[in-house]
């Protein structure tokens, strides 16, 4: 992996390029500081800090994804932030599935619909949405 670690006031940016198991994969540029991204193709979907985001923020990040939030993601999007803001990690899958279906008047979720609507690696997926730095956990 070649990267460059970038440190902020409040976190820690990895830039680069991983070549892994499933092929090539950019790794997110967070943010383009001094020009460290150049020459570079990147996505920008984390944000600087945990308190930068806005809803506005996931809504960007999916539209340019081509997935549109409805009401059955924003009750995962804000559990997360919730367990982040507690814990400073995220939730595993289990956590998430067992805590949004104890909301009330929450919809009943279960594993195949956490991929139906975040896709083939909704923790991390949902993580992205949420302006969470990337969990470490395997989807």
């Amino acid at each position: 992996m070649e990267a460059t670690l970038i440190r902020g006031e409040t976190d820690a940016f990895l830039l680069g390029r991983y070549d892994g198991f499933m092929g090539e994969r950019q790794v997110v540029c967070t943010t383009e500081i001094q020009g460290t991204c150049n020459g570079m193709d990147h996505i920008s979907t984390h944000i600087e800090g945990f308190s930068d985001w806005t809803p506005n923020e996931a809504l960007a990040i999916a539209d340019a994804e081509g997935i549109m939030l409805g009401e059955r993601h924003w009750p995962v999007i804000n559990f997360m932030r919730e367990y982040y803001s507690q814990h400073r990690s995220c939730p595993m899958l289990k956590l998430i599935l067992k805590k949004v279906n104890q909301m009330p008047g929450g919809r009943a979720l279960d594993v195949r619909t956490m991929f139906s609507l975040f896709g083939a690696t909704p923790v991390r997926t949902a993580a992205r949405y949420a302006g969470l730095p990337e969990p470490d956990s395997c989807i």
